[in-house]
C-alpha cells in the first residue's frame, strides 16, 4: 500500500507537537507500506525531495503573499499528488486547512480515499472563524474518515456541528475515529520534554497560570500488554507565556 501523508510542516525545522506525531507515523507505515510525505519547503533552503527512515519527505515552494499562498499551497499538493507513481492508496491529512482541503479535493479528482486528522480543538470550534464554520464540515464530510485525539473530542465535535452545522452533522457523525495523542517510550531510552520537541501542551485554561505557582498533572502509562499505570505529578509554573500577564481573556488562542 502508497500512504501519502499530507501535513503543512515536517521535521527537521519548525515543528510542534502534529509534526512529530506525522514523523512518528510515517516511520511506522513505512515499515509495511510505502510512504510518501507532502509537505512545505519551509525553511526554503530544505532540499526539495530526500529519503530518510524509510519514507520520501517531498517538499513544495511556499508563497510569502497570505491569500495567494493557500491557493498555491492547495494547487501544489494536489498537483504533488497527481504526480507520484504509483498512485496513493489513502492520504492521511494533518489537520483540516489546507491539508485535509487539499487532500479531499484531490482524492475526488483521483478516487483515493481522504482521511482527516484533527489535530486540535481549535480546528472544530467552528465559531472561531468563518474558514472553520464554511470550509471545515465540508472537508470532514467529503472525507472517507475523520480522527480526532479523544473520546471527549468526539464528542466536542459532534456538538459543536450541531449547534453550527447541523445540516452536515449527518454525514460526519459516522465517520469519526478516536486515535490517542500518545508518546511512544522506547525502552531503556530516555524522552525528553522540551520546548520546541515533545512536550505537554494544557488547552482551554479558563485563566492565566500565576508565576511560582504549582499545578497537578497525570500521566497515564500503558504497557506493551495494555495495563496502565499513573504518576501523579505536582508541576511549578516557573514563568508565564509571553501575552499572559493580563486578564484571561487576553490570552492567546493556544493557551498553554
Amino acid at each position: 500500500m502508497h500512504v501519502a501523508i499530507l501535513i503543512g510542516h515536517f521535521p527537521p525545522g519548525s515543528f510542534g507537537g502534529a509534526e512529530l506525531q506525522a514523523e512518528g507515523w510515517a516511520k511506522r507505515l513505512s515499515d509495511r507500506h510505502r510512504v510518501t510525505v507532502i509537505t512545505r519547503r519551509d525553511p526554503p533552503e530544505q532540499p526539495a525531495r530526500e529519503e530518510r527512515d524509510g519514507f520520501t519527505v517531498v517538499r513544495l515552494p511556499v508563497s510569502r503573499l497570505p491569500l495567494w499562498r493557500t491557493l498555491a499551497d492547495i494547487a501544489a499538493i494536489e498537483s504533488a499528488i497527481a504526480m507520484l507513481s504509483p498512485r496513493p492508496d489513502v492520504l492521511l491529512c494533518f489537520q483540516t486547512f489546507v491539508s485535509g482541503l487539499a487532500g479531499v479535493r484531490a482524492g475526488r479528482a483521483h478516487g483515493i480515499p481522504a482521511i482527516v486528522w484533527i489535530r486540535g480543538e481549535a480546528e472544530y470550534r467552528l465559531a472561531a472563524s468563518r474558514v472553520n464554520v464554511f470550509v471545515s464540515p465540508r472537508v470532514w464530510g467529503s472525507a472517507a474518515a475523520v480522527l480526532v485525539q479523544s473520546e471527549q473530542n468526539r464528542l466536542d465535535l459532534i456538538e459543536e456541528m450541531a449547534a453550527r452545522a447541523p445540516g452536515r452533522l449527518g454525514a460526519v457523525r459516522g465517520k469519526l475515529g478516536v486515535i490517542g495523542n500518545g508518546l511512544d517510550l522506547p525502552a531503556g531510552k530516555a524522552v525528553e520534554l522540551k520546548p520546541g520537541g515533545y512536550h505537554v501542551m494544557l488547552m482551554d485554561l479558563k485563566a492565566p497560570l500565576p508565576k511560582d505557582s504549582s499545578i497537578p498533572l497525570t500521566l497515564v502509562f500503558r504497557d506493551a500488554k495494555g495495563v496502565e499505570s499513573k504518576m501523579e505529578l505536582k508541576v511549578p509554573v516557573a514563568a508565564q507565556a509571553p501575552g499572559q500577564a493580563g486578564a484571561a481573556g487576553k490570552m492567546d488562542a493556544h493557551k498553554h
